[in-house]
């Protein structure tokens, strides 16, 4: 298999990859459809790059060592860990995307990857208490703070809304009203794909754990099968309008399908990128906190193209924009002292 030797190459790759995991969401936008339906194209897309980079670059390397003698090299338990961390973190995702659905893409991923990372750092830290306290501090405190002004933002913003509904005669009432649906749906979809962490490490456990490769695939795999009954609740429990029926998935342009599809393939193109840097010794031993950055600092590209693109605070005034920058500057400080303060145990 294809692995990571120069260090340049990880920094590029690190790069691509945070692009990849900060714009996959934009197909959601781009596809006006809802997200429960576009979710199962994003998916299968997931699944089919995986199988894709599993049988070339997974299979053809320096090592001889290919994708295929890596499943069969591998563990039953740690094939089985693979699968329930797709199986988590589809759920998670699910989850983040259906508050986007309600609160927008800038809110819910910088709330919700806020939470998710202060969960994965805490969870991280217990399993193998190595780092910087100090810094570690500093970046919870910082995480906490984020947190809030994202709070807050999400308050404010929500009131310039109701403002604006009631100057247009949109509303038949002079109370404006604050739904917290969308933030609580971002932050507990947050905290669920940081549990996906520890059974990310147990199928890499060393001799017999499974390769970048071959977890990318495991991932996709989990999330693949366990989409079948995530949108069954979905669909018949919807977060926002009515109930669907699954044949209306097929009743979807082939743009919606395509949208949904791509979105997919580039959301596991930056989660291969991620496994593979992790298992690259260039990844862990020059530039840890660089890549732990870039990895966690995806939330700060989408929230760019909600704000800018998107248009999703156009309606909002100074206070709102204000607090917004500072939940952003915090969350860029807090990856910083995180990333920096978490260091690789000891070989």
């Amino acid at each position: 298999m294809t692995l990571v030797e120069s260090f340049a190459i990880a920094v590029v790759l690190a790069v691509i990859g945070w692009l990849c995991l900060g714009s996959w969401p934009n197909a959601f936008k781009l596809s006006q459809w809802r997200f429960e339906l576009s979710y199962l194209d994003a998916v299968l897309g997931v699944f089919l790059a995986s199988v894709l980079l599993a049988f070339t670059l997974g299979t053809f390397g320096y090592d001889s060592f290919t994708f295929t003698d890596d499943v069969l090299h591998a563990g039953k338990r740690n094939l089985a860990y693979g699968i329930a961390a797709g199986a988590v973190l589809n759920l998670g995702l699910m989850l983040l995307v259906a508050g986007m659905s309600i609160i927008g893409m800038t809110l819910a991923f910088l709330i919700g990857f806020g939470l998710g990372t202060g969960v994965a750092v805490l969870l991280a830290y217990l399993a193998s208490p190595h780092g910087n306290l100090v810094l570690l501090s500093f970046g919870a405190a910082a995480l906490v703070a984020s947190i809030a002004c994202g709070l807050i933002t999400h308050r404010l913003l929500s009131l310039c809304r109701e403002f604006h509904k009631m100057k247009m005669g949109e509303h038949r009432t002079l109370r404006p009203t604050v739904h917290w649906k969308g933030v609580v749906l971002s932050s507990v979809g947050g905290m669920v794909m940081a549990l996906a962490n520890p059974l990310l490490e147990m199928a890499r456990e060393p001799e017999i754990g499974v390769g970048p490769y071959s977890l990318t695939f495991l991932v996709a795999a989990g999330m693949l099968g366990s989409a079948v009954f995530y949108e069954l609740y979905f669909l018949n429990l919807p977060v926002r309008g009515a109930p669907l029926e699954p044949t209306a998935y097929l009743r979807g342009t082939w743009r919606q399908h395509l949208l949904g599809f791509l979105g997919g393939v580039v959301l596991s193109a930056g989660l291969a990128i991620w496994l593979i840097l992790e298992a690259s010794p260039a990844g862990l031993s020059q530039a840890h906190a660089l890549f732990f950055t870039l990895g966690q600092g995806a939330p700060l590209l989408i929230a760019a193209w909600g704000l800018i693109i998107w248009k999703e605070f156009q309606h909002a005034d100074g206070k709102t924009y204000a607090y917004l920058a500072a939940a952003a500057a915090l969350y860029a400080a807090a990856i910083v002292l995180l990333g920096s303060g978490l260091t690789p145990p000891p070989a």
